[in-house]
């Protein structure tokens, strides 16, 4: 068989090719640690690495959201702490009001802290987050949750009921934030009077049933009428009743210098009772809900001796129950915060055991093996250079070396 000089160079250089590809892919998979350069290495392997490496991306995303998660649930939880203290003090305050042992001067003095209370209250029920979102406002997280309405001197909470949700895993998905509808919600309907004429006749105004009267105040405002009083008298003790609109609503008798109406009780000094056509007119405001912070605001005006004498001792006994269920709501929100923190806890150790097992497979499929790729270098670089030399050897070859 005649073999050319140019088909000796031409499987020469073949063989050096092939020696420099096996080589350099040795290189490749100790420098990029991994025996997977191409999908063709093992199509099965890569495969298997690809699904790998896209479950690990999206636990390292549903760790970031977790990250959010705790961060909104903490804040949230720290400015609720807050709100159930500053409930707290208000409450030692109220019982330390109706104890019978303070004076004037001294429920002046729990007026004044308690209108502290009831700033604070406001501003922690305004809380914002790092970002200057509000912790409390559902969806609408720049808009302030918590306002003040002069029309109705009363605080409302104006945000929605909403909950913004975060992925942690395929599965699951938690609320993030807390609104302010449930930790700041209407603990009872409120009782808002006002006497005007015929104030000074007055020697104590009371609500004995506060069911009572605030159904009847609901009931007027239903059927569109007004729920004012106004009270007249013919000077021997007996009495009308009437709405703002003028309509009779109740006829009576004095007893022992009290009349009473739908749970509301007015007493007079039985030696100055009311003379003939005296008449003595109640603004009635009630009937509106109100939050822990409006009845804190409630009672520091009783307190501070705004209206009659019997006033701030009915705001001072609702108080004390009001705050109650409004710290049960505070405490409640609380408890749901912390069982998201727990389940979030719980999720995030799952995710970085399940990491793990992934971290292992794919280095079961495609990690290089150092010991192997070592030893594969050296063969292959012996081989390499044992080709350069045998396609050396060749090129010197000629028959005139062999001509005598």
């Amino acid at each position: 068989m005649r073999i050319s000089t140019n088909l000796v160079y031409q499987r020469g250089l073949e063989s050096l090719q092939r020696s420099e590809n096996a080589l350099y892919k040795v290189q490749q998979q100790l420098t990029r640690q991994t025996k997977l350069l191409s999908p063709s290495d093992d199509p099965i392997a890569n495969a298997q690495v690809m699904n790998i490496n896209n479950s690990l991306a999206q636990n390292e995303q549903f760790m970031r959201n977790s990250v959010t998660l705790e961060n909104g649930l903490r804040q949230s939880e720290g400015a609720l702490n807050s709100v159930n203290d500053s409930m707290l003090r208000a409450r030692e305050l109220t019982a330390g009001a109706i104890n019978g042992s303070y004076g004037p001067e001294d429920r002046q003095a729990v007026a004044k802290e308690l209108r502290a209370i009831e700033k604070q209250l406001f501003d922690q029920a305004n809380s914002r987050d790092a970002q200057g979102e509000y912790l409390f406002s559902g969806y609408q997280s720049r808009k302030q949750p918590m306002e003040f309405n002069t029309a109705t001197d009363s605080y409302q909470y104006v945000g929605d009921q909403g909950q913004r949700e975060l992925q942690l895993s395929p599965s699951l998905k938690l609320a993030a934030n807390e609104p302010g509808n449930k930790p700041f919600a209407a603990v009872s309907q409120r009782v808002d009077l006002d006497v005007g004429a015929g104030a000074e006749q007055l020697e104590k105004l009371k609500v004995t049933d506060r069911e009572a009267f605030v159904a009847f105040t609901e009931g007027q405002q239903d059927a569109g009428a007004s729920a004012d009083l106004a009270i007249s008298f013919d000077g021997s003790g007996g009495y009308t009743i009437a709405d703002g609109d003028g309509n009779a609503l109740d006829t009576g008798t004095l007893s022992e210098g009290k009349l009473s109406f739908n749970g509301l009780e007015l007493s007079f000094d039985p030696e100055n009772l009311p003379a003939n056509g005296d008449t003595i007119e109640i603004g009635n405001n009630s009937g509106e809900s109100q939050n822990a912070i409006t009845l804190i605001r409630d009672l520091a005006s009783a307190l501070e001796g705004k209206g009659v004498d019997g006033q701030w001792q009915d705001q001072a006994q609702w108080a004390l129950d009001d705050l109650n269920t409004a710290m049960d709501s505070v405490v409640g929100t609380q408890a749901d915060i912390g069982a998201r923190i727990n389940v979030m806890e719980a999720t995030r150790e799952s995710i970085r055991e399940s990491d793990v097992v992934n971290q292992t497979a794919r280095a079961e499929l495609s990690d290089v093996d150092y010991n192997e790729a070592v030893t594969e270098l050296v063969k292959n670089e012996t081989l390499y250079q044992a080709s350069q030399q045998v396609f050396s050897r060749i090129n010197q070859l000629s028959l005139f070396d062999y001509v005598q």
